[in-house]
């Protein structure tokens, strides 16, 4: 183990090698610590091993957190390296830059996982005042023989735009270059321990640019995640997209937003490509979709307290596909209040390969759906609130839960229930659609209508 500590007040340069690699086992650790701490140009910091990457931390432990004296300021300098490698069959290291005040960060960072066997590790650059990362820096956390990786990004308020724009916090440039390399990342502005409670920011993150990767040149069959996790609000700005321009046959980039407020989309997330992606939205209030399309990925939205709307400006009409708020696999919703409905009286409209809905608050809340084609019920339940499903083409029952007592469980739960399609509703047997409602008006105009109520 190697550790340098400046003191209390120190300043402590690296300007030549550190070194705690091994030939034969894993990396060992290395822990610089100070005040004022700085890599410097062409400095080397290894940890690297043949049966798996080493810890390299320099100015803190993850998210300040843990034993030890947190330096409050931080600079790697361009060229400086810090590595972590897994050089013949192991997991990639891990590696924490952490500056209470500041941390720049430029250079080469890199916890590879080992190329003939081994998971991707792991690299933070977080600080609890302002982060700077160069639009150069090198980070690569990948594994050709096995799982990717994670980069976390931990500051207070992050603007995530175009390089050199003056209200740019980080260049989408620079994660869409670390997704395809096989890499996850994570930005992450949330309290402990990812970070420091007395954090004076905000918390929110704002995506003001596309973050588009190829993801043709990730390792064999590959998924790579973008995480987003504020401690306040997420929003997409109006024409930023996030998701993969290209990606082989069976790569794949999915997208997972966690607020401690709300999710704001104003743009598009589109991980069609490939195999599909997974889309998962929480927020303690309420969540604005966007345009959101998976592909054959599954789609889970949660907005715990709030209701989850339809924000965009026009609404398409049920024969034009493509408008969809939501595209994917099975589409999960789940809402304080309202799903759809209110502001404009737009529905959520989707195109899915089936779907559940429910309303959590204790006084229920309308559920609002329009499906471009087939509509497959799992359960759609409002509590006592109203519930109105319009679909192009059928509705049908592919709700298989049973109940304690050996009864199939209802495909809706509501107040009054409004069905209009333009296929059949439900099939005879067990093929109907269940219910438990106070009131029920159902329109086709081809097939017919099989309805059972339970009440």
């Amino acid at each position: 183990m190697i550790v340098l500590d400046g003191g209390k007040r120190g300043t402590l340069a690296v300007t030549g090698t550190l070194d705690a690699s091994s030939s034969a086992g894993r990396g060992g650790k290395i822990d610089i610590r100070g005040r004022k701490l700085e890599i410097g140009e062409g400095a080397l910091v290894e940890a690297s091993g043949a049966a798996g990457g080493g810890d390299i931390r320099i100015g803190g432990d993850r998210g300040g957190q843990g034993p030890g004296r947190n330096a409050d300021r931080v600079i790697l300098a361009p060229e400086a390296r810090i590595i972590a490698d897994a050089t013949e069959i192991g997991d990639g290291g891990s590696i924490i830059v952490y500056g209470k005040e500041t941390a720049r960060i430029n250079g080469q960072l890199t916890a590879r996982g080992g190329p003939h066997g081994g998971d991707g590790g792991f690299v933070e650059t977080s600080a609890a005042g302002t982060i700077e990362i160069a639009a150069e820096v090198e980070i690569d956390a990948s594994a050709p023989a096995g799982e990717p990786g994670t980069w976390l990004i931990d500051p207070t308020d992050i603007t995530i735009g175009i390089p050199d724009d003056p209200g740019t916090t980080v260049a989408n440039t620079i994660l869409e270059s670390v997704l395809q390399t096989g890499n996850n990342v994570e930005v992450d502005t949330s309290q402990p321990p990812y970070g420091n409670a007395s954090d004076s920011g905000a918390g929110n993150i704002t995506v003001a640019a596309s973050i588009q990767p190829n993801l043709t040149e990730v390792y064999g069959n590959q998924q790579v995640i973008l995480t987003l996790t504020a401690d306040n609000n997420v929003t997409i700005n109006s024409g930023a997209t996030i998701g993969p321009t290209n990606t082989d046959a069976g790569s794949s980039m999915g997208v997972t937003i966690t607020a401690g407020r709300n999710i704001t989309n104003n743009g598009t997330i589109d991980v069609a490509a490939g195999l599909g992606g997974a889309v998962n939205l929480t927020a303690a209030s309420n969540i604005a979709l966007g345009r959101i399309n998976a592909g054959a990925g599954d789609i889970t939205i949660t907005a715990t307290t709030g209701a989850v709307r339809d924000n965009t400006v026009a609404e398409p009409e049920i024969d034009s596909p493509n408008n969809e708020n939501l595209v994917g696999g099975a589409i999960n919703l789940t809402a304080g209040q309202d799903i759809g409905g209110a502001v404009g009286g737009n529905n959520i409209d989707i195109a899915a390969t089936s779907l559940d809905a429910t309303v959590t608050g204790s006084g229920g809340g309308g559920i609002f759906i329009a499906e471009t084609d087939n509509l497959a019920l799992g359960r759609v339940d409002a509590i006592t609130g109203d519930i109105t499903l319009t679909a192009g083409g059928a509705i049908t029952d592919v709700n298989s839960r049973i109940k304690e007592y050996g009864s199939e469980e209802e495909n809706l739960v509501g107040g009054v229930v409004s069905l209009t399609t333009g296929g059949g509703i439900g099939a005879s047997g067990d093929g109907d659609i269940d219910t438990a409602v106070t009131g029920i008006d159902a329109q086709t105009t081809s097939g017919g209508i099989f309805i059972a109520s339970i009440l």
